[in-house]
C-alpha cells in the first residue's frame, strides 16, 4: 500500500491495544512517522505513541530501542542538553536497548561533544569522549563509510595508531578513493611498512575510482607525500595525466 495511504487511514486501522499486538502498534507509529516530515513535532508523537506502549511491554527492546533513537535525534535538535542533564549516562545505563544502535548512539554523541569542544576551545583535553567510546566501536558493527568515519574522528585527536589499525580491515572493501587517501595517510603518519607491492596497488586503486579528479589529488602541499621523488609512482600518474 505504499505511496497509497495517508495518516488518516494508517489511523483508522484497528488494532487491539494488547500485549501480543505490540509489534504491530509499534510499525503502525513508525508507518505514521514515515509518512510525516522530519520535526520536533513528529519525533515527539512518534515518541509518545511508543511511550504509551511501554506499558504493554515494559521490557520490549523494539520499543526502547525505538525511543533512544528519537531521543537521539531530539537531542540533536537541541534537547537533553541541560549541564544538569547527562544524556550520554542516560543512553548508556537505559535497559533493553539494542546493543548495536545503543553503541552507534554514543559514538555519534561523542563525536559532536568532541567536535563542539574542539570548534570552540572550550574542552580540555581530559574531557574529550574519544577515549571513553572506543569499547563501542566493534559492538557498533559500522559498514565501511562509517568506519572510515568514525577512524577520521580518532585520528583528528592524534589517535593514528587506532586509526589505522580499523581502516587496514576495510581497506579492500572500499570503492573510495578519499578512503584510500586517507589510509595512506595513516601509513605516512604511523610509519607501518607496507609492502611495496600494496603501496603501489593503493595508488592504483585511486587512480581507478577518482576518475578526472585523480590528477589533482597528490598534487599540493597540503598532502605533503613528496611521491614525485618515487619514480614507480610518477609512472603511474604520468600514465593517466600527462595530456591533461
Amino acid at each position: 500500500m505504499e505511496g497509497e495511504m495517508d495518516i488518516e487511514a494508517i489511523e483508522s486501522v484497528e488494532i487491539p491495544f494488547e500485549k501480543k499486538y505490540v509489534k504491530l502498534l509499534h510499525n503502525r507509529g513508525l508507518t505514521k512517522f514515515d509518512l510525516d516530515s522530519m520535526s520536533i513535532r513528529s519525533l515527539q508523537n512518534f515518541r509518545s505513541d511508543l511511550q504509551v506502549l511501554v506499558d504493554l511491554k515494559e521490557t520490549d527492546k523494539r520499543l526502547h530501542t525505538s525511543i533512544s533513537i528519537i531521543d537521539y535525534e531530539l537531542y540533536r535538535y537541541g534537547f537533553y542538553q541541560s549541564k544538569k542533564y547527562n544524556f550520554y549516562d542516560t543512553i548508556r545505563k537505559r535497559p533493553f536497548v539494542a546493543a548495536v544502535q545503543r553503541a552507534r548512539i554514543l559514538l555519534n554523541i561523542a563525536y559532536y561533544h568532541d567536535r563542539g569542544g574542539n570548534m570552540t576551545g572550550s574542552t580540555k583535553e581530559k574531557k574529550y569522549w574519544f577515549k571513553k567510546v572506543r569499547k563501542y566501536v566493534k559492538p557498533a558493527r559500522l559498514d565501511v563509510d562509517k568506519t572510515f568515519e568514525i577512524a577520521s574522528y580518532y585520528s583528528f585527536f592524534w589517535q593514528h595508531k587506532y586509526a589505522y589499525a580499523l581502516t587496514k580491515k576495510e581497506i579492500d572493501e572500499t570503492e573510495n578513493s578519499l578512503d584510500l587517501i586517507f589510509f595512506l595517510k595513516l601509513v605516512h603518519l604511523t610509519n607501518v611498512k607496507l609492502s611495496r607491492s600494496s603501496y603501489l596497488r593503493y595508488f592504483k586503486k585511486i587512480k581507478e575510482y577518482s576518475g578526472d579528479e585523480f590528477c589533482t589529488f597528490f598534487n599540493n602541499l597540503a598532502l605533503n607525500f613528496q611521491i614525485f621523488d618515487d619514480e614507480e609512482i610518477k609512472a603511474i600518474y604520468c600514465e593517466e595525466c600527462a595530456d591533461r
